[in-house]
Order: structure tokens, then C-alpha cells, then sequence
């Protein structure tokens, strides 16, 4: 999890992943005395709202952004993972980058 060694406080991190899994990765932190810098923000990729609720948590839309989408094929449909990507096309800069895998 990047949100762990991420020291530069410029850099934000959003962990966006179903509520329940948040808290619990939040009390695994936490129990580890760790600290994370991520902003969680709970939703279902599967649902194209993920959008309003990253903006909600802060996102900005017109910054350079990265994100990685590693492991979220395995477990989304594919219809959902394709409307997942073609949302990220929407709140991402054009200079940013993703990364993903897939085993379509």
C-alpha cells in the first residue's frame, strides 16, 4: 500500500475500495501502529457514482494524476471494469497515468 511510505505531503493518495474493507484495513493499520496517508474513500467501483464520491473526498479533477487499478479486473465484471476505465478517462488530466492488469 503506497499510502504507507508515502512521506511527501504533497502527494495525496485516495484508497477507494467498499466501506467494511476501509475500516477494516484502517484497524490493521492502526492495531500495526502505522500510519497511512491515504484519504479512504468508501464506494463501489462497480457503480459509475465512484466518480461524485472521489470529487467528494477532495479529488481534484484537472490535477496530474496516477492510479492504479492493480487486481481490480479479477474481482469486477467485465462490462463493470470497462465502465470503470472509461470513468477514470473522465476524472483524470490527460497527463496522467494509469496502471492495471487484467486476465480478460
Amino acid at each position: 500500500m503506497y499510502a504507507l511510505r508515502n512521506k511527501d505531503s504533497a502527494t495525496k493518495v485516495y484508497e477507494l475500495d467498499y466501506p467494511e474493507l476501509l475500516k477494516d484495513k484502517a484497524e490493521r493499520i492502526k492495531k500495526a501502529n502505522l500510519k497511512a496517508s491515504a484519504v479512504n474513500v468508501p464506494c463501489d467501483l462497480a457503480d459509475p457514482e465512484w466518480k461524485n464520491e472521489l470529487l467528494t473526498f477532495g479529488y481534484e479533477k484537472g490535477s496530474k494524476a496516477f492510479g492504479s487499478l492493480l487486481g481490480i479486473s479479477y474481482y469486477l465484471e467485465k462490462k463493470d471494469f470497462e465502465q470503470l476505465l472509461s470513468g477514470v478517462s473522465k476524472v483524470m488530466e490527460s497527463e496522467s497515468a494509469i496502471c492495471f492488469d487484467y486476465w480478460y
